[in-house]
Protein backbone atom coordinates (compact mmCIF):
# COMPACT_ATOMS: atom_id res chain seq x y z
CA UNK A 1 0.00 0.00 0.00
CA UNK A 2 1.48 3.05 -1.23
CA UNK A 3 0.72 6.72 -0.02
CA UNK A 4 -1.35 7.92 -3.43
CA UNK A 5 -3.56 4.56 -2.54
CA UNK A 6 -3.95 5.14 0.81
CA UNK A 7 -4.81 9.36 -0.15
CA UNK A 8 -7.46 7.75 -2.68
CA UNK A 9 -9.37 5.87 0.14
CA UNK A 10 -9.35 8.78 2.65
CA UNK A 11 -10.80 11.68 0.46
CA UNK A 12 -13.43 8.73 -0.70
CA UNK A 13 -13.69 7.82 2.88
CA UNK A 14 -14.44 11.64 3.93
CA UNK A 15 -16.84 12.10 1.18
CA UNK A 16 -18.75 8.91 2.30
CA UNK A 17 -18.50 10.28 5.94
CA UNK A 18 -19.37 13.27 5.72
CA UNK A 19 -21.79 13.53 2.69
CA UNK A 20 -19.82 16.38 1.20
CA UNK A 21 -21.12 15.32 -2.29
CA UNK A 22 -24.32 13.79 -1.19
CA UNK A 23 -27.14 14.38 1.53
CA UNK A 24 -24.67 17.30 3.24
CA UNK A 25 -22.86 19.23 0.43
CA UNK A 26 -19.97 21.11 1.59
CA UNK A 27 -20.52 25.09 0.46
CA UNK A 28 -16.28 24.71 0.01
CA UNK A 29 -16.30 22.01 -2.42
CA UNK A 30 -14.18 24.20 -4.99
CA UNK A 31 -11.72 24.72 -2.35
CA UNK A 32 -11.46 21.55 -0.27
CA UNK A 33 -8.92 19.04 -1.06
CA UNK A 34 -11.09 15.97 -0.12
CA UNK A 35 -13.37 17.42 -2.86
CA UNK A 36 -12.13 19.68 -5.85
CA UNK A 37 -9.70 21.82 -4.53
CA UNK A 38 -6.19 22.07 -3.18
CA UNK A 39 -7.18 23.62 0.70
CA UNK A 40 -7.66 21.95 3.89
CA UNK A 41 -10.98 21.44 5.03
CA UNK A 42 -10.67 23.58 8.30
CA UNK A 43 -10.00 26.97 5.24
CA UNK A 44 -13.30 25.69 3.81
CA UNK A 45 -15.26 25.42 6.76
CA UNK A 46 -13.75 25.43 10.21
CA UNK A 47 -16.38 23.49 12.02
CA UNK A 48 -15.34 20.48 9.60
CA UNK A 49 -13.56 17.44 10.57
CA UNK A 50 -12.37 16.04 7.61
CA UNK A 51 -8.82 17.10 8.35
CA UNK A 52 -8.80 15.45 11.49
CA UNK A 53 -10.23 12.24 9.67
CA UNK A 54 -7.51 12.04 7.76
CA UNK A 55 -4.65 12.87 9.91
CA UNK A 56 -6.70 9.59 12.03
CA UNK A 57 -6.50 8.04 8.44
CA UNK A 58 -3.50 7.78 7.94
CA UNK A 59 -2.18 6.96 11.44
CA UNK A 60 -4.46 3.79 11.31
CA UNK A 61 -3.48 3.01 7.91
CA UNK A 62 0.26 2.65 8.98
CA UNK A 63 -0.62 1.39 12.06
CA UNK A 64 -2.00 -1.65 10.23
CA UNK A 65 0.92 -1.98 7.97
CA UNK A 66 3.38 -1.76 10.61
CA UNK A 67 1.53 -3.76 13.14
CA UNK A 68 2.09 -7.18 11.25
CA UNK A 69 5.68 -7.14 11.54
CA UNK A 70 7.92 -9.20 14.45
CA UNK A 71 11.32 -8.88 15.79
CA UNK A 72 13.53 -11.68 15.21
CA UNK A 73 14.08 -12.35 18.29
CA UNK A 74 10.10 -13.28 18.69
CA UNK A 75 10.01 -17.04 17.26
CA UNK A 76 6.99 -17.62 15.23
CA UNK A 77 4.71 -19.95 16.65
CA UNK A 78 4.12 -23.14 14.55
CA UNK A 79 4.51 -23.76 10.92
CA UNK A 80 3.47 -21.25 8.91
CA UNK A 81 4.54 -19.19 5.74
CA UNK A 82 6.24 -16.25 6.89
CA UNK A 83 7.38 -13.65 4.66
CA UNK A 84 11.23 -11.89 6.09
CA UNK A 85 13.04 -8.79 5.44
CA UNK A 86 16.46 -9.36 4.99
CA UNK A 87 17.32 -5.19 4.12
CA UNK A 88 20.70 -4.76 3.72
CA UNK A 89 23.42 -2.46 4.49
CA UNK A 90 21.92 0.54 1.78
CA UNK A 91 18.42 0.51 3.57
CA UNK A 92 17.10 -1.20 0.67
CA UNK A 93 14.09 -4.24 1.51
CA UNK A 94 14.70 -7.72 0.46
CA UNK A 95 12.18 -10.00 0.94
CA UNK A 96 11.91 -13.85 1.31
CA UNK A 97 9.42 -16.44 1.91
CA UNK A 98 9.77 -19.20 4.02
CA UNK A 99 7.69 -21.95 6.48
CA UNK A 100 8.51 -20.94 9.95
CA UNK A 101 11.17 -22.05 12.02
CA UNK A 102 13.66 -21.07 14.87
CA UNK A 103 16.33 -19.45 12.04
CA UNK A 104 15.90 -16.40 11.38
CA UNK A 105 20.01 -15.69 11.01
CA UNK A 106 20.00 -12.06 9.25
CA UNK A 107 16.29 -10.97 9.43
CA UNK A 108 15.89 -7.76 10.37
CA UNK A 109 11.77 -8.37 10.83
CA UNK A 110 9.35 -11.00 9.79
CA UNK A 111 5.19 -11.33 9.58
CA UNK A 112 2.60 -14.30 8.84
CA UNK A 113 2.17 -14.25 5.35
CA UNK A 114 -2.08 -14.34 6.66
CA UNK A 115 -1.27 -11.60 8.49
CA UNK A 116 -0.85 -9.54 5.40
CA UNK A 117 -4.15 -11.15 3.72
CA UNK A 118 -7.28 -9.18 3.56
CA UNK A 119 -10.23 -9.79 5.15
CA UNK A 120 -8.63 -11.79 7.92
CA UNK A 121 -10.65 -12.98 10.97
CA UNK A 122 -8.65 -11.43 13.78
CA UNK A 123 -6.78 -14.59 15.91
CA UNK A 124 -7.51 -16.48 12.75
CA UNK A 125 -4.48 -17.85 11.06
CA UNK A 126 -3.94 -19.96 7.82
CA UNK A 127 -1.17 -22.61 7.12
Amino acid sequence: MDRDTIEKAVKEAVQNHFQCNGKYPCEGRDYCEFCNGHNPAFDCDEYCGADSFNEGFFAGANWRVNSVWHNPSEKPNGMFIIIIDFGNETGAEEFGLGVTSDDLAGARRWAYVSDLLPERIEGQRNA
